[in-house]
């Protein structure tokens, strides 16, 4: 995977003129599970541990170059096939690519982001091209860090409500394809809710398989919303996870009354899972 990065962030930067031409890679860490040996293989609950792979880039011009880092998750795909294919009984690992400039991974310690400095404290660095380390973390204290998960609680919890409540408007005038986009909408701010109370940071992204992983990884009680021990949960899963863009621009999108109201069932337990959780770490500061 790593000579794959280089290999295609070389090619990418050699056409490049101007700040981007001298763009360069200045670290590839491992993170996650795979880099502490706590990996988890469940695919029957709907888990399997993601390769997690942060690259750090000297300056942030090419940090939003979606089209090349999604040639280069692309290629690497190509060794194994795509995320979920069974092999005999095997389903290969995802891989989760995150990108940021040193600067804003220093800017993210200095904040205490939980999310990097554990990643400072326990990730494997695959490539480096610079001597120059990571800055030392800021250690928040519990008292300074209340207020930060009480606000994102405050914010990300009430937000996905609001969507659960526009979700069953839209059902009670059967207009199925903008329930969807609700449902969807009510799910990804659970999702961020959870990953932002416990680390004070989340990837930007809506897709909802990544933050599903991403929000099973700080605390496995999160699976138990969405059970992938059936095809037909992981069809409706994925139904859910497309509704974002499909459900407002392709005119192929196509969802049931019966889906929708599973899908419900599910998120209402996300909203539960999610309000417990949150509440028990913020209880956990205020100790």
């Amino acid at each position: 995977m790593t000579a794959i990065i280089r290999e295609e962030f070389d090619k990418v930067t050699s056409f490049k003129v101007g700040k981007k031409r001298h763009s360069r890679i200045v670290k590839i860490i491992l993170f996650g599970s795979y880099a502490t040996g706590k990996w988890v293989y469940k695919p029957g609950y709907g888990y399997i541990s993601d390769y997690d792979i942060l690259i750090i880039l000297n300056n942030r011009d090419l940090v939003d170059d979606y089209k090349l880092w999604d040639i280069i998750e692309d290629r690497i795909a190509l060794i194994w096939g795509p995320p979920g294919d069974v092999t005999g009984s095997y389903f290969r690992p995802p891989l989760n690519l995150i990108v940021h400039s040193l600067e804003f991974v220093n800017d993210a310690l200095g904040k205490s982001q939980y999310f990097f400095t554990d990643i400072k404290k326990e990730g494997v660095v695959l490539y480096e091209n610079s001597k120059r380390p990571l800055s030392q973390p800021y250690i928040l204290p519990p008292e300074d860090y209340l207020p930060i998960a009480k606000d994102h609680y405050n914010m990300w919890f009430k937000s996905a409500k609001s969507f659960l409540i526009d979700h069953v408007h839209c059902m009670e005038r059967k207009d199925y394809n903008k329930a969807s986009f609700e449902l969807h909408q009510a799910a990804e701010r659970f999702y961020a809710c959870i990953i932002l109370v416990l680390t004070n940071y989340k990837k930007n992204t809506h897709n909802l398989k990544h933050l599903n992983f991403l929000a099973i990884k700080e605390d496995a009680r999160v699976a138990e919303a969405f059970p992938w021990n059936r095809k037909l949960n992981r069809k409706r899963f994925y139904l859910l996870k497309d509704a974002y863009i499909d459900s407002r621009y392709s005119q192929h999108f196509k969802i049931s009354k019966t889906e929708l109201e599973w899908l419900y069932s599910r998120v209402e337990v996300l909203r539960d899972i999610t309000k417990k959780i949150c509440r028990e770490k913020i209880r956990e500061l205020e100790a």
